[in-house]
């Protein structure tokens, strides 16, 4: 599919518009539209029935070839350029819900009387005003950008694009609400992300009783400071994380008893895609993330929750060397942990998951620090109830290392096991349960 040079930008179709409200600006609430030339579908036919609720239905239209290829977009309007001719206009502050979705749009053609409906009366940015001769033209199907489909069963979060600029290293996140309206038991992550992005890693967030907490408002980019350690009112919960372009975590289907595992989204769940860019070649790439929530489709499961280890108190001086940061934290004597990974930033030469002076797991690589599995019984289980993680630094510069979510200037100490029977996400802060 080819996106020609010609533009269009249309309103995103919600229920009703809202008051632009500062924490509204930055929202996608737009729909870019691209005039295309579809090769695979050049003779695409159908007959389709239509029914919009608020005008009517339309049946026995016929569909043709896609003429418009839409994506969720920003719009701002350039102050003293709006005008209706020679008038000059006053932009409205009104704002839709976040567009979630890429849209292809279909020539289609109805029988008189079909498919036309009386003059609505409409406000948008620019203006309330009475549009006539309604006549169907177009029907816009729901779209996914990229090569990964949405699952049969569960959800898809696609991040928005973000251009990165030629040598730059930057961690973006993306804030989001699952659209599911009850429990979805997730058996299955994938994932695929574009030559730009390295690294995503997906969290929900909570408050301390469980509740749905935003960071920021759905739809909102956000550069560098993510917040993945989190606040007293805001708990990120890790749930997925990948360097592969392609990537999945498929949950054992096995807890030993025959029964498979599944981690447990609950409905409208916050959360935040932390998505690592780094452009080394001399144009402006745009990176792209999709992760998909594939549901379980069996009523009978054991549920898996993660464990994260956090250290919110990294202090390593400057201009040293082999510097070692641990904490340790209590972990329930009967959970069976079927993966432990960590995760750190580049001044970290190492890092590792203990039970006392014991290994059980080791990385070398913070790009890639890869996971330590049992993906069958008898899985793995801390006899002592206590997990030590302790990273090692080199800092080279001038200033003392501190923890933060800067990929350039700060470091993270994170350990992060699957483990199972669970009723709840568990997380633990410098040696303290949270």
């Amino acid at each position: 599919m080819k996106r020609a040079l010609s533009t269009t930008v249309t309103l995103a179709a919600s229920v009703s518009l809202l008051a632009l409200s500062a924490g509204a600006q930055g929202i996608p609430d737009h729909l870019q539209c691209f005039k295309i030339r579809d090769a695979e579908r050049r003779a695409l036919r159908a007959v389709v029935d239509l029914d919009a609720p608020s005008l009517g239905v339309a049946p026995g239209c016929t569909l043709g070839k896609a003429k418009l290829y839409c994506t969720p977009a920003l719009q701002s309007v350039e102050p003293g350029t709006l005008f209706d001719g020679k008038t000059p206009l006053t932009e409205l502050p009104y704002h839709g819900a976040p567009a979630e979705t890429d849209r292809i749009c279909y020539r289609v053609s109805c029988p008189k009387p079909s498919g036309t409906a009386a003059a609505q009366p409409v406000t948008d940015r620019f203006g309330t005003r009475r549009l006539t001769d309604l006549k169907t033209d177009m029907v816009c199907t729901p779209a996914v950008g990229g090569t990964l489909p949405p699952p049969a069963q569960g959800f898809q979060i696609k991040s928005p694009e973000i251009a990165i600029d030629p040598g730059q290293n930057v961690p973006y996140c993306y804030f989001f609400r699952t659209p599911n309206d009850a429990p979805l038991a997730v058996k299955r992550f994938t994932s695929s992300m574009r030559d730009v992005n390295r690294q995503l890693i997906v969290f929900t967030t909570t408050t301390q009783a469980g509740l749905p907490v935003d960071i920021a408002p759905p739809g909102t980019v956000q550069v560098i400071d993510c917040n993945v350690l989190g606040t007293a009112n805001a708990i990120p919960h890790w749930l997925y994380e990948t360097t592969e372009k392609n990537g999945e975590l498929a949950l054992p289907d096995d807890d030993g008893a025959g029964h498979p595992l599944a981690m447990v989204i609950p409905p409208g769940s916050s959360g935040f895609l932390l998505m690592h860019h780094h452009n080394t070649t001399p144009d402006v790439q745009k990176g792209q993330v999709t992760v998909n929530f594939e549901a379980l489709d069996s009523p009978v499961y054991t549920r898996v929750e993660t464990f994260m280890s956090t250290n919110g108190s990294i202090n390593v001086p400057p201009h040293t060397s082999d510097v070692v940061q641990s904490r340790t934290c209590d972990v329930p004597v009967d959970a069976k942990f079927w993966s432990l990974t960590t995760h750190t930033h580049r001044f970290a030469k190492r890092s590792s998951v203990q039970e006392g002076t014991d290994g059980i797991f080791q990385a070398t690589d913070w790009t890639d620090p890869g996971a330590a599995t049992w993906p069958t019984p008898p899985f793995f289980q801390f006899a002592t109830g206590r997990m030590t993680t302790a990273c090692t630094y080199d800092n080279p510069n001038g200033y003392t290392l501190r923890s933060g979510g800067s990929y350039q200037s700060e470091e993270q100490c994170v350990a992060v096991g699957y483990f199972f029977p669970a009723t709840k996400p568990l997380q633990c802060r410098d040696g303290f349960p949270l």
